[in-house]
Parts: structure tokens; C-alpha cells; sequence
């Protein structure tokens, strides 16, 4: 049975945070609204709100003119996770928001998922020797949680250099999330991030999970659909700026 979109989006959100955290950051969960504060600057932020609609453009800007009356100085994204194609960013621009993202929801089942096992792929661990090259990836190996039964740090590392990477959080309820698969630009076109994506699926179905979420960019989605995935909600991410 599939989820339902609320599901696949709660399951992104706490999976999202939970693979990026740090021992600052918060998550409030306020109906189909949410809220993280870093509790640091992270890409010029320190805060970001999440909302699910089903496409009334006038209830998110609601939404963002709430956030910006209650935090007026405060530099946040605002992500809205949608299945209607709207003009959100009409009635968000006089609020001081601008476009910055258009990435795509996805979910699986993970009923079927059997795939060979990836020899090449590892998990990151207490004995892993870490190659020189990791700051290709959008988000560093977070070493002080290898112990972190829910938390999976997979790689790649061909003759010494570190070709690609992903995170899988799989969580007791079932759902797992896939976050921050990443392949360095000189081992592109190698087939490296199926690799990754099969051994992380296999690890997740060993995990008993049912299914699988993520965000997908618009060159990651082919990949992750020819995997199974299929597209739930668009992802329109805007930003406002820090005003004085």
C-alpha cells in the first residue's frame, strides 16, 4: 500500500533532520507546518519552515506573513511541499521572498527491492580511512555519529579518492529516508550513484522498512524513478533575506 502524501512528507521532514542535524538543532511540528532552527548559519540561514499545500497559494502566504511578523529579522528558507501546480511566487514576493529551488517529493515501496549487493559500497565506521578529497560533498561525514544505528554513511572510494556519497535514515515506523547522495565531478557517468542507491535500498528493506523518501533534483529524479520511485509534490523553496 502506498503512502499517503502527508505521510511521505512527515517522514521526509523528521528523516531530513534527523540526517542533518546538529546537537543544536530543533524541530517543531505544527499540524502540516514545521519549523527547524539550526542553531547555526547553514547556507544563509539559520532557520527554515516547511508547508504542505494542496495548491491555495493565499493560505502560504498566510504562512510566510506570519513568519515574518513573528521572526521580522530573521534570514530563513520557506519550503512548500505541493501536488498544484500555483503561482506561489507572486504572492510571496511582496513579503520579500525569492525563488531558489525546484526539486521534486518521491516515495517507494520497498515490497520488491532486491538487488545485488554492492560490493564497493561501504558504510562509513570507527575503521573507515577517510580519503583527502570530501569536501566535494554537500554534507560532511558527521564522524562523532558513526554509532548511529538509525543513521547509515555510505561511500565510495576508488584508489584513494572518495567518488561518492549518501546518507539512509531508517526509521522504526517503517520509512527511510535516502539524503545527500552525492558523486564527485571526475567519477560522473560511472553508474556510481545506482550503486550507492541499490546497496542502500537493500540495507534499508534489511532494516524492515516499507518504504523510501527523498527529495530529488532534477538530475537525480531520473535515476531514483528508473529505482521504483515515483513523484508525490513538487518542492518550491524560497528565501528571505536577513532585513534590519
Amino acid at each position: 500500500m502506498e503512502l499517503a502524501l502527508e505521510q511521505v512528507v512527515d517522514g521526509f521532514v523528521r528523516g531530513w533532520v534527523y540526517s542533518r542535524a546538529l546537537a543544536t538543532t530543533q524541530l517543531k511540528c505544527l499540524g502540516q507546518h514545521y519549523h527547524v532552527s539550526f542553531g547555526a548559519v547553514i547556507n544563509g540561514r539559520s532557520d527554515e519552515f516547511l508547508i504542505f499545500d494542496q495548491g491555495q497559494p493565499a493560505n502560504v502566504a498566510d504562512f510566510g506573513r506570519t513568519i515574518s511578523q513573528q521572526y521580522p529579522q530573521l534570514a530563513h528558507w520557506l519550503t512548500i511541499f505541493s501536488q498544484t501546480p500555483s503561482d506561489y511566487a507572486s504572492v510571496l514576493a511582496p513579503l520579500g521572498y525569492q525563488p531558489l529551488y525546484r526539486e521534486t517529493l518521491m516515495s517507494c515501496g520497498l515490497s520488491d527491492v532486491r538487488f545485488e549487493p554492492q560490493s564497493n559500497v561501504q558504510r562509513l565506521s570507527a575503521t573507515t580511512i577517510l580519503p583527502n578529497n570530501a569536501e566535494f560533498a554537500k554534507q560532511p561525514f558527521a564522524l562523532e555519529r558513526i554509532d548511529d544505528a538509525q543513521l547509515g554513511q555510505y561511500l565510495i572510494d576508488i584508489e584513494g579518492q572518495l567518488a561518492a556519497v549518501a546518507r539512509l535514515v531508517s526509521w522504526p515506523e517503517g520509512i527511510a529516508l535516502v539524503d545527500s547522495v552525492v558523486t564527485a565531478p571526475s567519477f560522473r557517468r560511472r553508474g556510481l550513484a545506482r550503486q550507492l542507491m541499490q546497496q542502500l535500498l537493500n540495507d534499508a528493506v534489511a532494516k524492515n522498512c516499507q518504504h523510501s523518501v527523498l527529495v530529488a533534483s532534477a538530475l537525480g529524479a531520473p535515476l531514483y524513478r528508473q529505482l521504483g520511485y515515483r513523484d508525490r509534490a513538487e518542492v518550491l523553496i524560497f528565501r528571505r533575506e536577513q532585513t534590519s
